[in-house]
């Protein structure tokens, strides 16, 4: 039996890893704009981690949410 993408995608574990890499991109990505806020002594990049860190746990607790459901 031959699985198409979508299958082998979901067979293989995938989204367990996307669920994992994905928050960790966003936090470095904080953790870069704290940095270069500091330096440049600029709040407003500090209030834009703020809003990612938002969405980053919002994307976390959906997507536990999914993966919940499907599995």
């Amino acid at each position: 039996m031959r699985l198409n993408f979508k299958q082998s995608f979901v067979r293989n574990g995938m989204p367990i890893v996307m669920e994992v890499i994905l928050p960790r991109m966003l936090l470095v990505v904080n953790l870069n704009f704290l940095v270069f806020s500091v330096y440049l002594d600029d709040m407003t990049n500090q209030l834009f981690v703020l809003f990612v860190l938002t969405v980053a746990a919002t994307e976390s607790a959906i997507g536990l949410a999914l993966l919940v459901i499907i599995f």
